[in-house]
């Protein structure tokens, strides 16, 4: 219970002592499985939910089952399409709730690899990028996003759109290709000899407005900047017929 206790003040602290532009919106990252696929809406059951606890010197993080009385689903839709190609019924699933468990809003959904030793790594991505700090992407792969560029004409309240983003796509290590994307273009990787290969496309984003010289009042509050992307990893031969 102590421990239990100590994560909850330090959250608590965390909101207390956050930047006062910002009043940033539950996103509770959890992990489930596809229960079912409707039309255009896939239905998740929540099993644990990913905390951290303070109480040591090194923080620990992890997903922690979750007692429900009532199994808890959540179901929405996903505007990127190419989602129901890499998700089938029973698959497990990490994701982000924007708003609470109770959100049918996702931020993020992404259908993961699970090893026996535990851990876990995510073969394809849907929604913010945020997931990566959770768990990495399956084969090697590592996308990051740097130099997102805001449109300052395009602000409501704490958060303003993006006109484009350095995409980089590293392999085993190395990064092997970067580019600017405006929203809707993709760019991939497919020169392993393994097989495997990645496609990114930069869907949409959203900036902080203090990316902007405005004259908004500096005490204004609002939701945090969410990217929609997707990430699809083709796997390894190998890996992809034991998955």
């Amino acid at each position: 219970m102590k421990t239990c206790e100590f994560i909850f003040i330090g959250m608590l602290f965390g909101m207390l002592f956050a930047a006062p532009t910002l009043a940033a919106v539950y996103e509770p990252t959890w992990k489930g499985t596809v229960t079912a696929i409707d039309d255009d809406t896939i239905s998740v059951e929540i099993e644990s939910s990913y905390e951290c606890d303070f109480t040591e010197a090194e923080p620990s993080c992890g997903f922690n089952e979750i007692d429900f009385e009532i199994s808890e689903i959540v179901s929405s839709n996903i505007q990127d399409v190419s989602v129901y190609d890499v998700v089938e019924v029973g698959d497990p699933i990490i994701g982000k709730s924007y708003g609470g468990f109770e959100s049918t809003e996702w931020s993020a959904f992404a259908p993961i690899i699970e090893e026996e030793d535990g851990s876990i790594s995510i073969k394809a991505l849907f929604g913010d990028v945020g997931l990566l700090d959770i768990a990495p992407l399956a084969a090697d792969y590592v996308v990051s996003y740097d130099d997102m560029t805001a449109d300052c004409e395009a602000c409501t309240g704490t958060v303003c759109q993006a006109t484009s983003v350095v995409v980089s796509i590293s392999s085993e290590g190395s990064e092997v290709i970067s580019e600017t994307l405006i929203p809707g273009q993709e760019i991939s990787y497919f020169e392993r000899e393994d097989g495997s290969g990645i496609a990114v496309t930069f869907l949409s984003g959203e900036t902080s407005y203090l990316d902007c010289e405005t004259e908004t009042d500096m005490g204004i509050t609002g939701p945090q900047p969410i990217q929609n992307v997707s990430i699809i990893v083709t796997l390894p031969t190998l890996l992809e017929a034991a998955a």
